[in-house]
């Protein structure tokens, strides 16, 4: 069930800042398990009540995980219909491939319906967030936090987003929120973080709780 939109009367903007990563715009896009806590920090950015960040980078990596997605059920299907070509040789079992084979067609139709609904909410969230831009620092401090915590280049360039923008512009408020456990829930990452007034979170539930607390609600 999707929770009613963050409320629009709001007297005053709340000094906050939520960043996100890929997994925030997968979870909502797909309706995956925290899709409703997504949709209230979402509708609180776009009513203004707090600012949400995103690195840039992580606009394109959700695509990335589609088009792995997609090439698997493409696979399975091409090995579907190579089956499907055996048992319609048998007229015992011509009426079972059909079936299976309108099954597999899905996979076509869920690859269209996928891509539309991931190009929606980047569409939205673009719109609503401020984008962290991959700068030479930032480049240079991601390989830096690679060596330094063994984290893939791809994570480590979201955490040295984040870290420089929080270096430059300190909000009252700061939360990472991220799905990413087996990356980013690390105790070396929550101190860095903490060191920059940043707290760490590995659910979205919680940023929804703390905002409605902050405003009253």
């Amino acid at each position: 069930m999707v929770q009613p939109k963050a409320e629009a009367c709001i007297s005053k903007p709340l000094d906050a800042s939520i960043y996100v990563e890929s997994n925030f715009v997968l979870e909502f896009a797909f309706k995956q398990g925290q899709h409703d806590a997504c949709e209230q920090i979402l509708g609180y950015a776009e009513e203004g009540v707090l600012s949400l960040l995103i690195p840039a980078y992580c606009l394109a990596e959700p695509y990335e995980t589609l088009g792995r997605r997609h090439r698997t059920r493409r696979r399975l299907q091409q090995e579907i219909q190579t089956e499907l070509t055996q048992l319609r040789r048998s007229a015992r079992y011509v009426k079972t491939a059909q079936q299976v084979d309108l099954a597999a067609s899905l996979f076509a139709v869920s690859a269209e319906e996928d891509r539309a609904k991931l190009e929606a909410t980047v569409r939205r969230v673009v719109r609503a967030a401020e984008l962290i831009p991959i700068t030479p620092a930032v480049v240079e401090l991601g390989y830096d936090l690679q060596a330094s915590l063994d984290m893939s280049a791809q994570d480590s360039f979201v955490l040295a987003s984040v870290l420089q923008h929080l270096q430059a512009e300190q909000a009252e408020e700061s939360y990472f929120a991220t799905r990413d456990i087996r990356d980013f829930d690390d105790p070396d990452v929550a101190e860095l973080l903490k060191a920059q007034g940043c707290d760490l979170l590995t659910n979205f539930g919680p940023i929804v709780g703390l905002i409605r607390a902050r405003l009253g609600h």
